[in-house]
């Protein structure tokens, strides 16, 4: 199995059974917290996100970059050294935060408005959240090592104890409780993926030479650092600043209506992400080693995988809104509803940005990311808030619509002019087009369908995803060589393979096919 199919695995396995870990918590949390609880636990836990990327400052990013840089050079004992200075820059900054919030809690716990939430829960939040960050930069080290197999093994080892602990102590849920709980079972992971990271750092320090290691890495990892410190603070911001705000603009049950949406298209972001948290170290090691065609081919694979991917996503989350949102939740949680409705309105628009960000940001164009995310961010809220008075949480998340439209057009234009490899403009054209026809017709259906046994579901899915397939066929919408450029990254010759040749052939044999005119757009 060749190392992309491998880590593609890895991180596919990791993500769908952490997703069902986190499906369980939800669950658990919404059942046995009341609704006002769950906007409050929400709140916290975005509060101490957004201040978590201070003390994280963007050093994951550098640790993923520089880790397939290093590897590309031959320099990977210069990793060990990154990696201990992120920790040596982690713990200042996380007593900063601390010492912030014990000064500027209350005025914080004000602006959320609703006299429920104290510095001292704030501090707890914060810490928990930020304890996450020594997995990151764990899991980031891994990930430029390209060893994903890591990253999953810690990632569902956390899920599951966090599960296991909160089912345990069901009956006795607080949001203080939760946030122990996970705060703990962040700590304990931590620390064995420390301890695996020490032993693997030691051995290529052992098997290297002393030169690579002893130049100070400041100098050499500065300029993409900036970019990356000013990124991850907005890609944290673009996940979780909405909650804050909306917390001092409604009253907690709707935030907490809006969470549990939010978490549903949370999932089909993360899931989208999957390919290209496994290419972005690939991008890196290709562009350093001056591989440029290959890369051109990859961005418009990739571009139309992420799509594809998107459109299944959008029709599943819209036809079964309302049965998701009752299985992850219950039914005081069903007015949320029109707002995942209108969540999955962006996962298109995210499908065909996303492979042209994550290109950025591999080859170092961290500013142009940045500038791109803090336009997404402020249009996002800006708009929002403006709207959910009028029209609620719907108008609200309408605000990520007009942000993704307009993070597309500058993305495309950034491209143009730095003469980067993309598809050409008609192909994104013609798949907004397509991606709008998809939304009405999945919106459509989910209003419509009824409350049924949850097997009608699973028939109903089984037909949608047949009818799909078939389209996809027909419609040509991936030429026969990329169809085995495809199949040979992600799944070889194997079963697997074989299994997923025949699916994606079907209703005519992929052999037969002759590839569409031109660039595929």
């Amino acid at each position: 199995m060749s190392r992309i199919r491998t880590n593609t695995f890895a991180l596919g396995t990791s993500f769908f059974v952490t997703a069902f870990f986190s499906f369980l918590q939800v669950k658990i949390i919404t059942n046995f917290l009341d609704q006002n609880s769950v906007g409050v636990w929400a709140a916290v836990i975005a509060v101490g996100a957004v201040l978590g990327s201070f003390s994280e400052v963007g050093l994951p990013w550098v640790l993923v970059r520089y880790g397939a840089k290093y590897d590309a050079e031959g320099r990977l004992i210069r990793l060990g050294k990154l990696w201990r200075f992120a920790f040596a820059v982690y713990f200042p900054g996380l007593l900063a935060v601390v010492g912030i919030l014990v000064l500027g809690g209350p005025g914080i716990a004000s602006f959320l408005g609703q006299g429920e939430i104290d510095r001292w829960l704030l501090i707890l939040g914060y810490i928990t959240v930020a304890s996450g960050s020594l997995r990151a930069f764990n899991n980031s080290s891994f990930r430029g090592l390209r060893r994903m197999v890591a990253v999953a093994a810690i990632e569902i080892a956390f899920g599951a104890t966090v599960t296991i602990a909160l089912f345990l102590l069901r009956s006795d849920l607080s949001v203080s409780r939760i946030l122990q709980i996970s705060l703990a079972s962040g700590l304990i992971w931590a620390g064995v993926g420390i301890t695996h990271l020490t032993r693997i750092f030691s051995r290529i320090k052992a098997a290297s030479s002393a030169e690579h290691l002893e130049a100070p890495v400041v100098p050499e990892i500065k300029g993409f650092w900036r970019g990356a410190a000013a990124t991850g603070i907005f890609l944290v911001a673009i996940e979780q600043l909405d909650k804050p705000l909306l917390a001092s603009l409604v009253a907690w049950e709707q935030l907490a209506v809006f969470h549990v949406t939010a978490r549903l298209a949370l999932f089909a972001r993360r899931l989208i992400s999957v390919p290209f948290q496994v290419m972005n170290p690939e991008v890196t090691h290709k562009w350093e080693s001056q591989r440029r065609e290959e890369l051109r081919k990859d961005m418009e694979l990739f571009s139309k995988l992420a799509l594809g991917l998107g459109l299944g996503l959008v029709v599943f989350l819209s036809v079964f809104a309302k049965p998701l949102i009752l299985l992850a939740s219950s039914e005081s949680f069903l007015s949320g509803a029109p707002v995942l409705w209108m969540f999955t309105a962006v996962l298109p628009l995210a499908c065909l940005h996303q492979p042209m960000v994550m290109f950025l940001r591999a080859t170092g164009k961290v500013w142009f990311s940045f500038a791109g995310d803090a336009t997404w961010l402020f249009t996002y809220l800006g708009l929002g808030a403006l709207l959910v008075g009028r029209y609620g949480l719907p108008g609200f998340v309408f605000g990520q619509v007009v942000a993704s439209v307009i993070l597309l057009v500058y993305t495309l234009a950034i491209f143009h002019h730095l003469e980067f490899p993309r598809p050409p403009l008609g192909f994104f054209i013609k798949r907004v087009l397509l991606s709008a026809g998809v939304w009405f017709l999945s919106v459509a259906g989910g209003r419509v369908l009824p409350v049924w046994p949850w097997w009608h579901y699973v028939f109903l899915g089984l037909i949608l995803g047949a009818v799909a397939n078939f389209l996809i066929i027909r419609g040509r919408f991936l030429t026969s060589d990329e169809e085995k450029r495809a199949l040979d990254m992600f799944a070889g010759r194997g079963a697997l393979g074989k299994l997923l040749g025949f699916l994606i052939s079907w209703p005519h044999p992929g052999a037969n096919r002759t590839p569409p005119s031109g660039n595929g757009g």
